[in-house]
């Protein structure tokens, strides 16, 4: 596995990046993995209340490998195909990056424990750096309509600290960063039967959060066997305006350990 988080973006799909990109990645690239997470059960109003496209950006930035990726997810009003004549950029301190787009539809499903709609649409991503303190304008083109949000870069110093077996998994971060943190929990192998596949939060109960041995179910605390991801996750909820109301932007910071 990788190193962003790696584990949870896709195990379906990818495996080329560590767990805490998975989730970034989860969010980066937007695979699906086994589920025993149900997407419907979380607080997310994922019901179009517009003719307007669906779009999810995502900035995802792995402190400790400092990897950092914008992906903008765009499907059509029902939330259930991409849209056409669609194209992606993202404007920082001057310099417009565009973004690739990818051929095959994909989904949203590891962005959807950040309050990220599911949808199933196109995917558009680049790499671009990540600095504190700088305005990111995403701009999303469909058809001619131009839909735009901003974000600002924002500190949150994310660290995933694992014991040796004896005393769990101790997550911390920057006071008062982020709006929708959590931790994800999944195991190296997830087809395995004792799989272990959960989150914690958002948010998380207490900072710093220790994961417990006993969280760790059927798998052997300390044996290296589940990666921990901790996201720090800003969500902008409403983004673009004149698009779905169930459009949104997060920016997602990431660590993690295998424990």
């Amino acid at each position: 596995m990788n190193p962003f988080s790696g584990a949870v973006i896709g195990m379906k799909q990818l495996r080329w990046m560590p767990i805490s990109f998975l989730a970034i990645g989860l969010f980066l690239f937007g695979v699906s993995c086994k589920g025993k997470n149900n997407p419907a059960s979380l607080p997310i109003d994922t019901t179009p209340v517009s003719t307007g496209p669906i779009i999810v950006g995502n900035f995802g930035f792995n402190e400790e490998s400092s990897f950092s990726q914008v992906t903008v997810y765009v499907s059509d009003s029902t939330g259930n195909t991409g849209t056409v004549n669609t194209g992606a950029m993202v404007i920082s301190n001057g310099v417009t990056t565009s973004l690739t787009k990818h051929p095959l539809l994909t989904n949203t499903r590891a962005l959807t424990m950040m309050g990220v709609p599911y949808i199933t649409g196109h995917s558009y991503s680049a790499s671009v750096d990540y600095v504190v303190g700088q305005v990111y304008t995403f701009d999303v083109n469909v058809d001619g309509a131009m839909y735009s949000a901003s974000v600002t870069a924002f500190t949150g110093n994310p660290k995933v600290e694992s014991s040796d077996g004896s005393a769990g998994v101790t997550c911390s971060w920057t006071n008062n960063a982020g709006n929708y943190n959590c931790i994800h929990l999944i195991s190296n192998d997830i087809y395995s039967a004792t799989a272990i596949d959960k989150v914690v939060g958002p948010p998380i109960p207490s900072n710093p959060f220790v994961v417990q041995n006993a969280d760790f179910e059927t798998e052997t605390p300390g044996a290296g066997n589940v990666a921990v991801a901790l996201h720090i996750v800003q969500r902008l909820v409403s983004a673009f305006p004149n698009s779905s109301a169930s459009s949104c932007l997060i920016i997602n910071l990431v660590a993690q350990d295998q424990y």
